[in-house]
């Protein structure tokens, strides 16, 4: 199958790269797209992505969206699919263009790979529990939405479970639905339109912006969980049990993570987010000690081609930093994830590795 198969060609959504970032909220709003490829004239610059807005501390709304661009790998029409979800899975980004000439034709996106998910037959009969984060987070109904969109920060992600006092779903709240003078900010919120009053509106409550309480079940298939984010436009959903409490979450790269892609280059990828661009210590030991850990368990599971993902989440309190960190290692029919959290990084990173050796010599020894 090749990416011109699934790609989106008609009624493509772009933006000029003089355009501001109110024109781009609004367009983000109005389609529901939160990738919208950037051109300078008919050229393809960038990708301008919500989550990556989100992340901003500060945004100036007549701030020109061209500076705000991410670059990008690019697709041609006759790639084949298994390469274009290999570069979505190294790249991190959940759209990529497709460019003839410098000239964009297309677009692939996570969401029309995940359309054509029966055609991958190694994972027809897997199930949400083989692949879903078992520590889901969550926020409380009582929670302000300021809260939310903080974590939501943290997380690098869109969407967020809300629940009562015992966990039990009563809602999803999107960042999509939240006002983007939420998301912008060192703007005045007096006399400005739909600015006006932005303050006390991040002060309400979760229950009060959230959507209806969305989910799926353990035993679900991979194909119904996906069914049910393309319906809802969703990037994660929570999993429930029979009591409707939330017991894990799926997202779009869950599911993607585990199409067997047909192996170009041996050896597991280590992808990080959640970091800045200065936080060079942090980067060091992920990449020093991570080499060293990724090679011991090619060895010890006997992986080849795969990912390691590490999402580190940085809490602020009393003058100290603590690391929380969410981890995914997919290699084969190998998928685990552990999560973890400390004072000390380093300390936090070295059980991790030590946990995921732990419970694969178990599993080869069983």
């Amino acid at each position: 199958m090749k990416v011109m198969d699934i790609m989106t060609r008609e009624g493509l959504v772009t933006l000029p790269s003089t355009a501001k970032v109110t024109d781009a909220f609004a367009k983000m709003k109005e389609t529901g797209i939160h990738q919208i490829p950037v051109l300078s004239g008919k050229t393809y610059t960038g990708m301008l992505l919500f989550r990556e807005l989100l992340k901003r501390r500060s945004l100036q709304s007549m701030e020109k969206i061209g500076s705000l661009a991410v670059r990008t790998p690019r697709l041609k029409p006759s790639d084949d699919v298994y390469r274009a979800i290999d570069m979505i899975r190294k790249s991190g980004i959940p759209a990529l263009p497709v460019a003839e000439k410098g000239m964009l034709v297309g677009i692939l996106s996570r969401t029309d790979i995940m359309r054509n998910l029966g055609t991958f037959s190694d994972i027809r009969n897997m199930k949400v529990l083989d692949v879903m984060t078992t520590t889901p987070e969550t926020v409380n109904m009582e929670d302000s939405i300021k809260t939310a969109m903080e974590k939501m920060r943290s997380l690098d992600e869109s969407e967020i479970p809300v629940t009562d006092g015992t966990l039990i779903l009563k809602g999803i709240l999107s960042a999509g639905e939240i006002s983007p003078s939420a998301i912008i900010r060192g703007e005045q919120t007096k006399g400005k339109g739909d600015i006006s009053g932005e303050t006390s509106r991040m002060d309400l409550k979760c229950s009060s912006l959230m959507g209806n309480p969305v989910s799926v079940h353990p035993e679900s298939t991979l194909e119904d969980a996906s069914r049910a984010l393309l319906k809802n436009r969703f990037h994660t959903l929570p999993v429930t049990d029979m009591q409707g409490k939330v017991v894990g979450v799926i997202g779009i790269m869950d599911i993607l993570n585990m199409i067997s892609v047909p192996a170009r280059e041996k050896g597991i990828l280590i992808q990080v987010s959640g970091l800045d661009a200065y936080d060079d210590d942090l980067y060091d030991i992920i990449f020093f000690e991570g080499e060293k850990f990724v090679s011991r368990i090619s060895r010890i599971a006997g992986i080849e081609q795969g990912s390691f993902n590490i999402h580190v989440t940085k809490y602020h309190s009393s003058g100290r930093v603590k690391y929380s960190l969410r981890t995914r290692l997919y290699g084969g029919h190998t998928h685990m994830a552990v999560d973890d959290f400390d004072w000390n990084f380093g300390k936090c990173l070295s059980r991790i590795f030590d946990t995921y050796e732990n419970r694969l010599k178990k599993n080869n020894s069983s």
